[in-house]
């Protein structure tokens, strides 16, 4: 719904395990006339076919043409450039998570989800750290603490000038009609 309303169309998946969220995120790009997934993940959950079950999750939901397969360490392949969201969900430990946080914010992102922010340490601590760090202070913040949690992260953007100011008298006094 973030990714529909705000008309995203380059994202990158950090994690895509067997392609959820995947599916997910590039239906919104589809919807928002066409743009670019990103997933990267090095698809090494020991005895799981994680990345067959991706792929099967890609095709049948008719989403291959608005995914591009990044295979590898979030902290270790080259993310592509020009990205508005990405939804890190990859390594949970501290230093990834906010590895991987910190890349989406200085590559331009301007929506940011954090996820497993109650279910995992590492991902716990760096979220409790972005809602305080000055480092993030033109950011708005969302957390949502039910099953694994998640945390959204929304860069403000100034409101464009046409738009004028409201004190809001009009809405104050009671309808003298």
């Amino acid at each position: 719904a973030f990714m529909r309303c705000l008309g995203i169309k380059r994202a990158v998946e950090i994690g895509c395990h067997i392609g959820y969220t995947s599916c997910w995120m590039a239906k919104a790009i589809q919807e928002n006339e066409g743009g670019m997934l990103y997933c990267i993940d090095p698809f090494c959950w020991v005895n799981e076919p994680q990345e067959e079950t991706w792929n099967q999750s890609i095709d049948s939901c008719g989403v291959r043409d608005t995914v591009t397969l990044i295979k590898g360490r979030s902290q270790e392949v080259e993310w592509p450039s020009d990205i508005e969201c990405v939804f890190v969900d990859g390594n949970h430990t501290y230093p990834v998570a906010k590895h991987d946080a910190e890349k989406a914010r200085d590559i331009g992102a301007k929506l940011i989800f954090l996820h497993d922010t109650v279910a995992w340490d590492g991902s716990v601590k760096h979220a409790e750290e972005v809602m305080n760090d000055p480092a993030w202070s033109e950011w708005d913040k969302m957390q949502v603490n039910s099953e694994c949690g998640i945390t959204v992260l929304l860069k403000r953007s100034q409101k464009p000038a046409s738009w004028g100011e409201d004190s809001g008298e009009k809405w104050d006094k009671p309808n003298e009609s």
